[in-house]
């Protein structure tokens, strides 16, 4: 799994950890991709880059069957006013 999950934003953190989720009918729907960083700010702008498996004979994706929430926070713990969208879809066949 980490090896399909990029760090886009340039920081070195101190804690990065993906993690997948399945649904009953076995397959990981959904990704958790966390990071820590005590020394650097986490900028804003791109955060993570994804490669996922499609499963055969499903309908291709769309950006619509995405989501995301974003989590952010200071090194004390309080809450940073945040937002999150996915923006860039490829498929290949």
């Amino acid at each position: 799994m980490l090896a399909r999950v990029t760090n886009l934003t340039g920081v070195s953190a101190r804690s990065w950890s993906p993690t997948a989720t399945s649904s009953p009918d076995g397959f990981d729907d959904q990704l958790n991709a966390g990071l820590v960083s005590l020394s650097t700010p986490i900028p804003s702008g791109n955060f993570v880059k994804i490669s996922f498996d499609c499963r055969a004979s499903a309908p291709v994706p769309t950006l619509g069957d995405f989501g995301c929430v974003s989590d952010v926070s200071t090194q004390l713990g309080d809450t940073v006013s945040s937002s999150c969208q996915v923006t860039n879809l490829v498929t290949t066949p």
